[in-house]
Parts: structure tokens; sequence; C-alpha cells
């Protein structure tokens, strides 16, 4: 991933009772160029939520028990980022070998890359003349908007553009420029849940 993307990305990290590592991860994460770090603090006993919040992340409180429940609470009240949940114990980890950093880093695009190229990301129909977009855009459109936001391409709303922009970077040529040549419709398909149990 460019380093210059890496102020997109909101990595939320829960946490229970982590005070002896959390700092340590901050900082690293720091080191790398991720600064925009949410801690959600799962119900620990120590002093994980104060050293986080000492070492530069936000700190947000998750009183129910569960990774899940404390990634959805990380998820709220979202800024203009790509959110990126992840293990404390994974995380800390990866500071003993910058290799796997970088690994990790660019694997983010070839994710949203796959899932672009699948038919729950994205579908062009040309025959048509038809756009298909996960509902997650639109769910969550306006978090593209600030980086994103374009006039004179693409086809919709300001949110619309803006997503459509976004994709634009993840498609092969001809798709690029189909996307940005505008004169299509814009659907949203059907959110497929089973993907959250894969």
């Amino acid at each position: 991933m460019n380093p210059s993307k890496l102020d997109t990305i909101l990595v939320i990290i829960p946490v229970l009772n982590e005070e002896a590592t959390i700092v340590q991860v901050i900082q690293f994460l720091q080191s790398i160029g991720l600064y925009q770090i949410r801690v959600v603090d799962n119900g620990s006993r120590d002093r994980s939520a104060a050293v986080a919040f000492k070492a530069g992340a936000e700190v947000l409180h998750e009183p129910i028990p569960g990774y899940g429940r404390a990634c959805w609470r990380g998820l709220q009240a979202m800024p203009d980022a790509i959110p990126w949940c992840v293990r404390l114990s994974v995380v800390h980890r990866y500071d003993k070998n910058p290799l796997l950093v970088k690994i990790w880093i660019e694997q983010l695009d070839d994710q949203v890359r796959k899932w672009l190229s699948s038919s729950n990301g994205l579908q062009i129909d040309r025959t048509q003349n038809c756009v298909a977009i996960s509902s997650i855009f639109d769910w969550f459109g306006q978090d593209w908007q600030a980086q994103y936001a374009i006039d004179g391409q693409f086809t919709g709303s300001v949110k619309e553009r803006s997503i459509l922009n976004f994709i634009s970077n993840y498609v092969n040529p001809e798709d690029k420029e189909y996307l940005e040549q505008g004169n299509y419709k814009l659907n949203y398909l059907n959110y497929d849940w089973s993907l959250n149990r894969q």
C-alpha cells in the first residue's frame, strides 16, 4: 500500500487487560505511519485504557464482552477512514519482522481488489448499461467523500461518485474508463450476510 494511503486507515484494537503490551503496539503502528488508532477497552481491570490514551490512541469503552462487540463499538462514529479491526496478539508479533508489516499493509489493497472482482463487491453489465455495487458502500459511503469526491466523472450523488472513484482504482483499465464516463444506472447489491461467517 502506498504510504500516502496509510492516513486513510483507522486501526481498531479491542483490548482486555493489555496494559503490558498496548503502548508498544501503538508506538509500532505509529512508526509505520498508522496514526488513526482507536482502542476499545472491553472491560479491562488494569490501566489499558489510560496507557493507550497517553500513547496517543483514541479510547472507547464497550462493557459487553466479546471481540466482535468491541470491533462493532470501534466502528461507530467513523471518521473518513477505512476501518481495520485487528487482534492485539497478532499486531504485537509483527513488530519483530518489518517484512511482515509490509506484506500485511499491501494485503489491504489486494483484498479490496479481490472483493471488487467478485460478484459480491461489483457487477458491471454493459449490455444493460448498469453498475451494481455492494450495499456496504451505501451504508458507509460518506467515508470515501473526503478523499475521493470528484466532479464531472462517474454517476450519481457526491457520495456515489466518491465511491465509484475509489472503486476505479481497483479495476482493469477498461472498467475504469467505463466507470469514469458515468453514463450508466447505479444500483446496490443485496448484502450476503453469510460472508461474515467466512
